[in-house]
Formats: C-alpha cells, sequence, structure tokens
C-alpha cells in the first residue's frame, strides 16, 4: 500500500497540487495482454497526468503547459479557465474536469488556503454538475477529502465535532466529519447504476491513464464508468484506515458465503446496524460490481473483481475457518476459469496463499512452486505469468547469513553458524585483517566486499550443505580449522568467486585471543578485570588503552588514557562521564578490542522505536463501559516521514487513575497497519483519568471514566456450574437487573466471544525458546445479538473451538472472553464481560521443583491442584518417578540455537567440539527413559 505523507501545514500546498494532476488516476489493474514493465497487484487509487488530445483542446493544453513552464501560474490559471468554459459549451465533460483539476492545482498554489478553496471549487462544480460529470466529480471529492484526512489525521484527531447544520469546512470539522464527507461522496458516486453502466469508460479516456485500455485476452478491465468508480470507492472502503473512528465492532463480517461463488454470493443479505462502516459498504459494493458481470462476456473484468471480492474477505472476516474458505474459494475460480489467461493471476494468489500459511510450510511451498510452474507453461507472455514468475523467483530466492564468536581461542578449530535457504553448497574463506581502529574508514559500502578479498587469505574450504529441499530458512554449521591469534574475517560464498552479483555472500568479523574481559562500574569509573579465555585465571599486566570514538579520533592515533591490569587482573578507567571511549586490550603479542563503553550511569541505547496512534470510539465512559479502541502502528524513515508497520505482534495495555496496570491484550497489526480490541473500564473504585499504551511502540490515548450519569441498571454474568471441553458448546447466562431491583426485559444484547491460547505448561527450559512458536493473538470466534427476557436474562451459545494449528502435545489452554454490551429502551448501555477456560487437560499441578534440584528435595514434595479457572481442585493420584538415562558427560551452550541440519559428520564432531553436543544429546527430553520407579 502506498505510505502517505504527513507533511507540515505550508508544505500541504505542494502536496495539494500534486494532487490535483494525479487524483482521478484509477488505472483499471495495469495488466495488459503484454506484460508491462511495472506491476501492481490492484488499481491504484491516484491517476498520472491527464493525457493530452489532439485538435483544438490540445493546443490549448500546450499553450498551458508553456505558461506553467515559465512559472507564469496565474496567467495559466486563467487559460484552465477559459478552456472550462469552452468544454461547457460543448458539453464536452472529460475535458470540463481536466481543466477543474488544473485549475485545483493552480488555485492552491497561488491562494492562502488554497487547497480548502480548490475543494470549494469542485464541491460547488459538483452541485451543479449532471451525470455521469456528477458521478465523477463525487468520486474526485471523495479521494480529496480521504487524502487530506490520511494526510493529516494525526493532527485534526482531537477536534471537537461541529454540531451538524453549524457548517464548517474541512479546515474546521473533525476527523470522523471529514471521513463521513468522504464515504458519502464515494457512495453517491456510484449510486446511479444505470446511467454508469451505460457509459464505457472509453468515453472518459481525455483524463485517463493509458493504463485505462489494458486488457485481458482482449477484454477491458474496467469496461464501464461504473466499473472505475466502483474500484475506486472500494480502494477506500477497504481501507481500514477509513472508519477508524467509527466502532470497532460495529460491522462483523462472520458470514462464511462472503466466500461463496459470485453466482451465490451476489444473493446474500449481508445485515448491518451501521450504514457507514467501510467494511459493510465493500461487501455490498462488490456485490453490485460482480452481479454486473455474471453471465456476461466481460470475464476479465469479473475475474479481476472476484480475485478483490475474496482478498478483502479473507482480510476482514472473523472466521475462525477463513484460510481455508479462502483457499477453497480461489481453487473453485481456478476450476472454473482453467483455461483463460486470467488464471495465472487465480494461481498466483492460490500459491501467495500457501506460501504465507504458518502450518505446513515446507509441504505447501512445493505445492507453491508446482502451481506456479504449470501457470507460466499454459498462460506465457501474461501478466499473470509474469506475477507467478516473480513469486517463483522469491521463493526460490537463495540466502545465506553466518554467525561467528566475537573471540575464538587460539591453536583451537572454531565453529560457525551457517544460516541458509535453496542452498547445497558454500563456500568459505579466512582473511586476515588489520586490528587497528577505522579499518573501514572512507570505504563506501559497495566497496567493502571487494577490500576483504583483497586481503591476505589463510584458510578456504568448500561444504556441501544438505538442503531440504522446502525452500524455507535452516541453520547449520561448518568449522574452521585452528588460527595463531590475530583479528580475521570469515566470508561464505554461494559461489567460488564469491561474487555478490551471482549469489549471496556474508562475511563477518572475529579475533583470536587468550584474553577476556569482565567489565563492571563504578561511579565515574569503567573498571574491568582481565582474565584468561580458558583456564580463567586473572591476568596481571594487561595494558588497556582509552581511545575516543572512531568519528573522534585524535589525529596522532593516540590513546587519552592507558592503564594496566594489577596481580588482581584489575584495572580502572577513569574518562569523563557522559563520553565514550574504544578499548583495547594487550598482553604481548595477543591484542584484542574489547568494545566500546559509555561512562554514564543506566545509559542505554535509543533505536529508532515504532509509534502508535490509537483511536477511541468516544472520550468519556462510564464505569464497567467497554472501551472500544483502535490503533495505527508506524514507524519514520530518515526523512522522518512515517512507514505503516504491518504483521507485528503488539501488547496493548490498561491503565487505571493510579497507573496501575488493569488488563492488556495480545494483538497484531493488519496489512494497513491497524488493530483493535477492548477493554472493560473498571466497574469500581476511582474515577478519572485513565490510559492505554502499547508496550512496543511509543504512544498512547487518554480519556475520562466518569460516573457522569447515575447508571439503572447492572450486567452480570452466572459462573457455568456444567462441565464443557473443548469442541462442545458452552451457553452462558448474563442478567440485566435495575438497581432499583427490577429486570431489565427487552434489553437489546450484543455479544463477541473472543479466544486467546496460553501455555501453563510450557517447558520454558531445555532450549524450546523464550516464547512457544505460535502466534498467541486474540481470534473472534463469535458474535451476535440477543434480546434480554422477562426476567432479565440472556444466553450466548458458542461452540469452545481450540485452535488447530498448535499441537495438543503442548497442552496449551483456551481462554474463551465474553463481551456483552446491554442497552436498555431509553439507550443507556451497560457491559461486562466473563471468560471461560478450557483445554485439552482438565487439572493442572504446580509444584515446587524445577527443572534442575537437589536429590534431597525429592524428600518433601509440596503440589497444588486447580481447575483450569484457577480454583482449588480436590484430586488425588499417584507420583511417579522415572530416570532418564544422562549421556555421560555436561555440554557447554552455544551461542546460537541448535541446527536443524547436520553438515559435520559426527566421528568430526567429537574430534573438533567434544563440549557442545552434536545434535539434541543436551536435551533432557530426547533422552532414553528408564523404568519407572514407584515410591
Amino acid at each position: 500500500m502506498t505510505n502517505h505523507r504527513i507533511p507540515s501545514l505550508p508544505a500541504i500546498v505542494l502536496t495539494a497540487a500534486g494532487l490535483f494532476l494525479l487524483i482521478f488516476a484509477c488505472k483499471s489493474a495495469g495488466k495488459k495482454d503484454t506484460p508491462a514493465t511495472s506491476i501492481k497487484d490492484k488499481p491504484t487509487t491516484e491517476m498520472p497526468t491527464p493525457l493530452p488530445l489532439t485538435g483544438d483542446y490540445a493546443d490549448d493544453w500546450k499553450i498551458v503547459d508553456s505558461l506553467e513552464r515559465q512559472g507564469l501560474y496565474k496567467s495559466a490559471l486563467e487559460k484552465t479557465e477559459e478552456i472550462q468554459a469552452k468544454a461547457a459549451r460543448d458539453k464536452n465533460s472529460p475535458q470540463v474536469i481536466k481543466a477543474l483539476l488544473y485549475r485545483g492545482k493552480y488555485v492552491t498554489q497561488l491562494e492562502e488556503d488554497g487547497f480548502v478553496k480548490a475543494v470549494q471549487l469542485f464541491e460547488k462544480e459538483e452541485k451543479t454538475a449532471v451525470l455521469p460529470e456528477k458521478a465523477v466529480l463525487q468520486s474526485i471529492l471523495g479521494q480529496l477529502y480521504a487524502t487530506y484526512l490520511s494526510n493529516q489525521g494525526w493532527r485534526i484527531q482531537e477536534r471537537t465535532p461541529i454540531p451538524d447544520g453549524e457548517g464548517g469546512d474541512i479546515l474546521t470539522w473533525s476527523a470522523a466529519q471529514i471521513e463521513k464527507r468522504a464515504i458519502a461522496l464515494y457512495s453517491a458516486s456510484v449510486t446511479p447504476t444505470g446511467i454508469l453502466k451505460d457509459t464505457p469508460v472509453e468515453s472518459f479516456r481525455d483524463i485517463l491513464s493509458a493504463a485505462q485500455g489494458d486488457t485481458v485476452a482482449g477484454q477491458p478491465l474496467r469496461p464501464t464508468l461504473f466499473d472505475l468508480l466502483a474500484h475506486r470507492a472500494l480502494a477506500h472502503f477497504a481501507n481500514e484506515r477509513s472508519w477508524l473512528t467509527e466502532p470497532a465492532y460495529a460491522f462483523s463480517l462472520s458470514q462464511p458465503e462472503a466466500f461463496a461463488p459470485a453466482a451465490d454470493f451476489v444473493k446474500v443479505n449481508f445485515e448491518s446496524k451501521d450504514t457507514t462502516s467501510g467494511k459493510w459498504l465493500a461487501i455490498r459494493l462488490f456485490q453490485k460490481v460482480l452481479a454486473t458481470h455474471i453471465g456476461g462476456q466481460a470475464a476479465s473484468a469479473s475475474i479481476d473483481a472476484d480475485l478483490s471480492r475474496l482478498q478483502f474477505a479473507k482480510n476482514n472476516s472473523t472466521l475462525e475457518n477463513k484460510d481455508a474458505l479462502y483457499l477453497n474459494a480461489l481453487e473453485v475460480l481456478h476450476k472454473t476459469h482453467y483455461d483463460h489467461p486470467s488464471d495465472a493471476e487465480i494461481v498466483h494468489r492460490i500459491a501467495q496463499h500457501l506460501y504465507g500459511l504458518d502450518t505446513d510450510k515446507g509441504k505447501n511451498a512445493q505445492r507453491a512452486v508446482s502451481e506456479l510452474e504449470d501457470a507460466i507453461r499454459r498462460h506465457p507472455n501474461t501478466y499473470g505469468a509474469q506475477l507467478c514468475q516473480q513469486l517463483l523467483d522469491q521463493i526460490r530466492t537463495k540466502s545465506l547469513t553466518i554467525n561467528v564468536e566475537n573471540v575464538y581461542l587460539p591453536e583451537k578449530p572454531g565453529l560457525v553458524q551457517v544460516q541458509f535457504r535453496n542452498l547445497n553448497k558454500v563456500f568459505v574463506k579466512i582473511v586476515k585483517a588489520s586490528f587497528e581502529q577505522g579499518f573501514w574508514n572512507n570505504v563506501p559500502y559497495d566497496k567493502q566486499l571487494p577490500t576483504l578479498l583483497a586481503l591476505p587469505q589463510v584458510q578456504r574450504r568448500d561444504w556441501d550443505i544438505k538442503d531440504p529441499g522446502d525452500y524455507q530458512s535452516h541453520t547449520t554449521e561448518i568449522s574452521t580449522d585452528a588460527l595463531p591469534l590475530g583479528f580475521y574475517y570469515l566470508l561464505a560464498s554461494e559461489n567460488a568467486d564469491f561474487d555478490h552479483k551471482k549469489g549471496p555472500v556474508s562475511y563477518a568479523a572475529f579475533s583470536v585471543s587468550n584474553l577476556a574481559p569482565v567489565p563492571y562500574r563504578e561511579e565515574n569509573q569503567s573498571n574491568f578485570v582481565l582474565v584468561h579465555r580458558q583456564s580463567g585465571a586473572p591476568l596481571a599486566g594487561v595494558k588497556l588503552e582509552f581511545f575516543p570514538p572512531d568519528y573522534q579520533r585524535r589525529p596522532d592515533g593516540m590513546p587519552f588514557q592507558t592503564v594496566v591490569t594489577d596481580q588482581n587482573g584489575l584495572a580502572k578507567g577513569n574518562f569523563p562521564e557522559n563520553n565514550y571511549a574504544n578499548v583495547r586490550a594487550s598482553l604481548g603479542n595477543d591484542s584484542l578490542w574489547i568494545g566500546q563503553f559509555y561512562n554514564y550511569r543506566g545509559y542505554s541505547e535509543n533505536p529508532q522505536r515504532t509509534q502508535v496512534h490509537f483511536f477511541t470510539d468516544r472520550a468519556i465512559y462510564r464505569p464497567g463501559q467497554t472501551v472500544y479502541f483502535k490503533g495505527v502502528l508506524f514507524k519514520k524513515n530518515d526523512s522522518q516521514l512515517p512507514l505503516i508497520t504491518p504483521n507485528q505482534s503488539v501488547t496493548v495495555k490498561f491503565f487505571d487513575v493510579n497507573g496501575q496496570e488493569k488488563s492488556s491484550l495480545q494483538l497484531r497489526s493488519n496489512e494497513f497497519g491497524t488493530f483493535n480490541g477492548a477493554f472493560t473500564a473498571p466497574a469500581s473504585g476511582l474515577t478519572g483519568q485513565m490510559y492505554i499504551e502499547c508496550e512496543e511502540a511509543d504512544g498512547q490515548v487518554y480519556f475520562n471514566v466518569e460516573e457522569y450519569k447515575r447508571p439503572k441498571f447492572e450486567v452480570t454474568f452466572k459462573p457455568v456450574e456444567t462441565a464443557f471441553r473443548l469442541g462442545e458448546n458452552v451457553t452462558t447466562l448474563g442478567e440485566a437487573k435495575a438497581y432499583a431491583g427490577s429486570n431489565v426485559d427487552g434489553a437489546q444484547v450484543r455479544y463477541r466471544v473472543v479466544r486467546q491460547a496460553r501455555f501453563p505448561f510450557w517447558d520454558w527450559g531445555w532450549k524450546r525458546g523464550i516464547y512457544p512458536p505460535w502466534r498467541t493473538d486474540e481470534m473472534e470466534i463469535a458474535n451476535g445479538t440477543a434480546t434480554t427476557n422477562a426476567e432479565g436474562k440472556f444466553e450466548v451459545k458458542f461452540p469452545l473451538i481450540p485452535d488447530p494449528d498448535i499441537p495438543k502435545k503442548d497442552r496449551p489452554m483456551f481462554d474463551y472472553t465474553v463481551y456483552a454490551d446491554v442497552t436498555d429502551i431509553t439507550g443507556e448501555t451497560r457491559s461486562s464481560q466473563q471468560t471461560l477456560t478450557a483445554g485439552y487437560v482438565a487439572m493442572q499441578v504446580d509444584w515446587n521443583l524445577g527443572n534442575e534440584i537437589e536429590l534431597s528435595q525429592l524428600d518433601s514434595i509440596s503440589l497444588e491442584t486447580k481447575n483450569l479457572a484457577g480454583q482449588p481442585q480436590n484430586a488425588t493420584g499417584q507420583i511417579t518417578l522415572q530416570p532418564l538415562r544422562h549421556p555421560g558427560k555436561f555440554f557447554s551452550d552455544r551461542y546460537w540455537e541448535n541446527p536443524d541440519v547436520t553438515t559435520i559428520p559426527k566421528e568430526d564432531w567429537a574430534r573438533l567440539f567434544p563440549d557442545f553436543a552434536w545434535k539434541d544429546e543436551d536435551d533432557p527430553t530426547k533422552w532414553t527413559r528408564e523404568d519407572f520407579i514407584i515410591p
């Protein structure tokens, strides 16, 4: 997607001026029977400069172009006004619109608040225009408002809405009001479907880019003006940022019919109480577009729209099995249009989906490759074939990265990790390098590899790698021969020439030394203890030299301080606070750069952080009310322009008035960098200003929780007393009861159920990783509405669906949280929630044993049994001990994870690296289990 620039206020003029010439180029698809140079997955919403015309208008536009080149914008504006008047007399709508686009550009450049005046110009022309010109102007206006909001939303999100009927404009409206206007304009632009469907898009070619004539199999992808304007509107509705100011759960795409074949999909009734929901408007518009082409001759346009519809459904569906529904729908489309040239695009989507799945990644990648190769063979020289080839090249891309230890012992072989993909051979060489500071000074990046290759070579070897052939990344390990003291670079390449143009090349620096520093800090001092790297004995007489940072180095290259270790290996460096120093240790011919140090207490690096903008559905909440929120993740590039951050896991936390964390959610941003969720404001305790923030990003949103209206009723859930298991349906019972004691009957209930996995039984030790290797993001599994009965009660029934991607053997637990918002007949809303927990095991046991214990601890073991809700549970059972057959020795830990592919034979490994496990000999879970011991 496009990363929009967020300009400062004066820069709006420049941005808007360019926008008026790029505003209406909704490229029909960028797909031609002959592959184009530039490929886009879907139409853009911006348009290149309108094409020049022949005849009288061409001469007029040449004059405008000449005046603009001379910087005579006022004269150019006057000429465009003449062209517009002439086009109006000729009833030439495309030329009228083109003249308006140029007028908007020049007004923006020439006048104060020019962008607002240009928008007002279009508003005025739209009111008096007739169809189909009116629809085109509405679409342009919709994009003007949407683009302004996209660029300036972060500035205007705190504006107070102007009451309806009190006027205002784009400079005073709130973000919600601007978005509402954009949605209304886009919706209006596709409402007169009859005349738009009867208008060939060719009749507006004068203001369209050359790509508007794109065809597949001789068929235009946007044959009518309705197609063109509909896809422009869809681009806005389908972008989740376009409804950030709306309640997060106003409309939920939970019907599996969203993935049905087009003929069935267009008949489905998608209901929504929120008629301004972008998702709902998009799904309804997809129905209209596809209905236009069902049974018609425009198969290319139909396939293109259907692919967009299915992608939208996948991105927005809340169904548990949406991935399977999406893949099945694509396969049905593939079979239906097997012989059509657009089938290659369908196959591309299928392969893209397979390659992105989290399960069976190797098998799915292999299937994707097979499908892509077949599509390229069947549909050569098509746009889809080019897309397939690009994805095929991506899947087959080779990669190579090496990791080395910073320091190896002299005259000992070295262990090197190789991360690779799609490789079966690695060429390795080691070169002797300079140990001096500033080695890379004035060496451009593209000259670094040639510089290293020119250094003296001390070792070279080729390694055969066992590539599993699954197109996935793997790790293995190789060795280096023993080396003398010194400083070296190890280079690894996929080709013998170490030519990065032929394949990946990776390199890393390391030292060979007996010295090992143990730094620690006292106030205003950086202290070091130098010991022997192998024996650990302290080293006396080691010289430590402190140099200024490379960018501040002294002309004479001398250190600004030198100290020597005492008999205990201790040396104290005393250099100014808030200063850096590069430190070199030397003992005889053994030298080692031991790092860069900063003499400041509590100093830590401050790398560029992800930022977040939060949006809530209101500014004031009642105690116990649901706080719906959305967030946009982004980072700023070197030019300080924001770039969205898609597909990132985040932890969002809710803090009360005392700054105490009350709740947290694990979420993941979508392709637009947005995420959403809900918290329940505390039902009791202090009221006042509270806030939500993101652990992984800078930014928070503040809001007030106040009892601004005395509540008349409360909502509670009854405990679920019946037993329940995964895979079964469970019913929770809620109740709305007035504080006066009466029941709240006939109230509307809106509920949703979300599932989140956790791993209380996860073995955090034995190198299994810090976190389980599965996503634990929230997943909505049910939603709907209900009505309270005469007793004020309501039921929520839902299935306890586990996550099929998480293996049963890892014993996950699933928390199912029911959120319910109850609105009585007066409009007052109260909220409550209830969490049920289910898993593959019915009980959990907590005891005071760790992975490593003293034998005496087995004399007395305390344990506690609980049910999955955390409540104490009486239980009887038997504790058994099962000895593990120890390998007979202890192993050292690697600096990296154990590899999944072995390259060094076991016999060689035992000789070269006896202190490291070859495979998983150091993993107790893999040791042989002996007979049970029954106490």
